[in-house]
């Protein structure tokens, strides 16, 4: 830059600046540089930020009718308990032991075995992320075995997918 002179402006003196405009240069010249550097991470900053502040407003918003409406959801099934109770006991005055007639004396409960742990572990998903761990992670190859030996396969007479079928109707029922 030169004057009319043809002098170079060199020094701060020659510039025409007061000094809350060189505060103001000097502030955004350091709010790019930490932009630059920062950049790449202040997308992820702000949006854990903006999640969190997400959070902590829809708890101040609705933590207490979740609350009333858990606790009515409970008092509810609570209720039906007590009333089935009830009738129960009424129907006890009125016919006596004949009201458990009808209930099986012993009902047949299967015992699980290893291969039963085994397709549960499956089914949650337990052995394909240890898997995935145990791939994805520089962990040491005794440790690897440890964890290995926790690890319980299926290794039963029928295919795996007939097993955890089978597994499936006995957790959930076969009513859809």
């Amino acid at each position: 830059m030169t004057t009319t002179s043809g002098d170079t402006l060199t020094r701060a003196q020659d510039f025409p600046l007061c000094a809350s405009s060189l505060c103001t240069c000097k502030l955004a010249f350091l709010k790019c540089t930490l932009t630059s550097v920062i950049g790449r991470y202040g997308i992820y900053v702000n949006r854990l930020g903006e999640e969190n502040a997400n959070h902590l407003l829809y708890n101040w918003q609705y933590f207490d009718e979740r609350n009333r409406l858990c606790h009515n959801m409970i008092m509810e099934h609570f209720e039906v308990h007590k009333e089935k109770l009830e009738d129960l006991l009424i129907d006890l005055d009125k016919h006596g032991s004949k009201v458990f007639s009808d209930i099986p004396e012993h009902e047949r409960i299967d015992a699980l075995t290893l291969d039963d742990f085994a397709i549960i572990d499956e089914m949650s998903g337990l052995n394909g992320f240890l898997d995935n761990f145990l791939m994805s992670r520089e962990i040491p190859e005794t440790v690897k075995d440890r964890i290995r030996a926790r690890m319980v396969r299926y290794s039963g007479d029928k295919p795996k997918e007939i097993a955890l079928n089978e597994m499936r109707i006995k957790l959930f029922g076969d009513q859809r």
